[in-house]
């Protein structure tokens, strides 16, 4: 009978020597799970925030490229609107923040010089008006 009392022994210390194995494989699995669930909630958000500055930027590259082919530019700006708009658009973030930094002044520079190319002719006018009249005061 000693003998059979030493068998549950050793199955009662087997029960428990699986009962823990079992116990820290769950709680390894619960912390595994804790952390895919936690990196998809980051990176979801993460892809949401890169979505909406990927249209941000986009947005705001259709607009400058958009202002930039309804006016006439002058030969060093002209490679900004080489590229049809759909390329440019499928350029990597990199590309499209690098053509903005160019493409941003170069467009303020077109519209500054197309308001003095206006304004110079009128000026002209206004001044040749001036001296027209101050002529013939005399």
């Amino acid at each position: 009978m000693g003998g059979l009392q030493n068998l549950g022994f050793l199955n009662n210390r087997n029960r428990g020597k699986r009962w823990a194995i079992a116990l820290i494989k769950k709680l390894w699995d619960t912390a595994w799970d804790l952390w895919e669930h936690r990196n998809g909630i980051l990176h979801e958000q993460e892809n949401i925030v890169s979505r909406s500055m990927g249209m941000h930027l986009n947005h705001r590259i259709s607009r400058v490229y958009q202002n930039l082919r309804s006016r006439p530019i002058r030969i060093h700006n002209k490679h900004l609107v080489h590229l049809p708009l759909r390329v440019l658009l499928g350029k990597p973030v990199h590309y499209k923040v690098q053509w903005l930094e160019v493409a941003e002044p170069a467009l303020w520079d077109e519209r500054q010089h197309a308001w003095r190319r206006r304004t110079r002719s009128a000026r002209t006018h206004d001044g040749m008006r001036r001296c027209f009249y101050s002529w013939l005061a005399r």
